[in-house]
């Protein structure tokens, strides 16, 4: 979870907070499995594999998802 605050000049703020993806989340968001697969082959495990190495590398934080890998790990560091 992740936290920002938004403040205005009058000195008070207000906490957002920012959930990550869970890896359903981050399937559909990469329009991976809409729906559940109906048979489970090896190209099944292959694409579900890829996409946990993927989720895990990228992370669930929905604003890094498209970033270029040098500037995703900058802003994940940031």
């Amino acid at each position: 979870m992740f936290v920002a605050h938004r403040s205005s000049l009058r000195g008070r703020s207000l906490p957002i907070e920012i959930f990550h993806f869970s890896f359903e989340e981050f399937l559909k968001f990469h329009e991976l499995f809409a729906d559940s697969p109906k048979t489970f082959g090896a190209n099944t495990a292959s694409l579900l594999r890829k996409a946990v190495k993927d989720y895990l590398e990228v992370g669930g934080f929905p604003e890094v998802q498209k970033l270029e890998p040098n500037l995703r790990i900058e802003v994940l560091q940031g």
